[in-house]
């Protein structure tokens, strides 16, 4: 059988989609023509039995898209190519693991921020990280707002500190600290930062070191090339887009600090992340706290937004779709390693916590662990905690 040959054209390149497509182009064979991540220009007299279209709305391009009259891949909203499939990033889920990273550490006033005030407005991607991480901030009694990187340290200099900040990504959250700090603001006693993508080529070179929400990128590219290749072997395209959600938080230095006054509340938060992987008396961590559990969980709902069960399961599952996205580790190592006593109450506390099956956090045939990954692989020990 002749080897498929698949057009990847990327007008806004971004690297983890490519590695996700090229990982399933070795897997299966394909002659893949990638080159439009350095010449911003479609291939000449290349016939292609397959494409996969990031950011293709330039007339040009869509013209050799709708001529090569192939199966189409849409990496970006709109629905452009009739009969075509989308593979798209969860951004309303980004925006709202965001917030739920945020909300517990004490936070009383949680924003996003954007370069302009056009984009917060008009880019879809904003409108749907806004969205998520409004109702996850607002559902817990927090205020949240919208903010340009203009406008930031103005909106900043009225507003009680410590309070957290998100940046449609790293690029953004980056420009956003430099401007915080050029205005006398520290990151993070002051102004707690948090980003998207978990970039390298952004967090990397951040003036502090930058807490990151890993999008799965990668996995977004592998899905993508996994229905093309369904598509060009007759199977028809899927109805309605699939959404590839987040992987994880990746916690540095910009976010390092629990925003909570109250100090048997926050050393319980700092017991329990001390401890979370073994098995947690909470009776006795209220008790080191210096409460009784039942005053204890007053403040814990009050102040953190849920209860000290709450709070560890959300650190055990946290960690679980770190092992379980960037790391080689089996379902029943993981269930382990996270602090659970069985695989199968780790499961169903899983699925009802993020909505899947931990094996569904990890397409099949994809390498468990990328280059983006802040763990090494299952045997290789545990991860470093400071997400470095």
């Amino acid at each position: 059988m002749p080897r498929k040959r698949v057009l990847f054209m990327m007008d806004y390149y971004v690297p983890r989609i490519h590695q996700g497509v090229v990982w399933y182009a070795q897997k299966t064979g394909w002659i893949l023509d990638a080159g439009m991540a350095r010449t911003r220009k479609p291939p000449e007299h290349w016939h292609c039995d397959g494409i996969i279209v990031f950011d293709g709305m330039r007339p040009e391009l869509q013209a050799v898209i709708r001529q090569a009259a192939v199966p189409v891949i849409e990496l970006f909203g709109g629905a452009v190519y009739p009969g075509s499939a989308q593979v798209l990033f969860d951004h309303e889920s980004i925006g709202r693991m965001a917030a739920e990273y945020l909300v517990p550490k004490g936070f009383k006033h949680i924003g996003f921020v954007d370069t302009n005030a056009h984009d917060l407005t008009h880019s879809q991607h904003a409108v749907e990280r806004i969205r998520g991480m409004r109702q996850v901030t607002e559902a817990a009694g927090r205020s949240f707002f919208t903010v340009s990187l203009t406008q930031l340290p103005k909106l900043a200099a009225t507003l009680p500190k410590p309070f957290a900040i998100m940046g449609h990504n790293d690029y953004v959250a980056e420009r956003a600290m430099q401007r915080l700090m050029e205005a006398g603001f520290r990151i993070p006693l002051d102004v707690a930062v948090i980003g998207a993508d978990n970039d390298p080529l952004f967090h990397g070179v951040a003036p502090v070191p930058l807490s990151s929400i890993v999008d799965n990128g990668e996995s977004v590219g592998y899905r993508a090339a996994e229905i093309l290749d369904d598509m060009m072997k007759g199977k028809p395209a899927p109805t309605s887009p699939v959404l590839i959600q987040p992987a994880r938080v990746v916690e540095r230095e910009s976010t390092n600090i629990l925003a909570i006054s109250h100090p048997p509340t926050a050393k319980a938060l700092r017991l329990l992340k001390e401890h979370y992987t073994e098995p947690v008396d909470l009776d006795a961590i209220a008790l080191q706290a210096g409460m009784c559990r039942r005053r204890l969980e007053d403040y814990f709902l009050k102040l953190v937004g849920h209860s000290m069960s709450g709070e560890l399961l959300r650190l055990r599952i946290g960690e679980a779709r770190q092992l379980l996205t960037g790391s080689d580790c089996k379902i029943s190592e993981v269930a382990q390693k996270v602090g659970f006593a069985n695989v199968a109450h780790f499961a169903t506390r899983f699925r009802k916590t993020v909505g899947r099956k931990p094996s569904a956090c990890r397409p099949a045939g994809m390498p468990t662990a990328s280059p983006n990954a802040d763990n090494p692989p299952c045997k290789a020990g545990p991860k470093d905690r400071s997400g470095r």
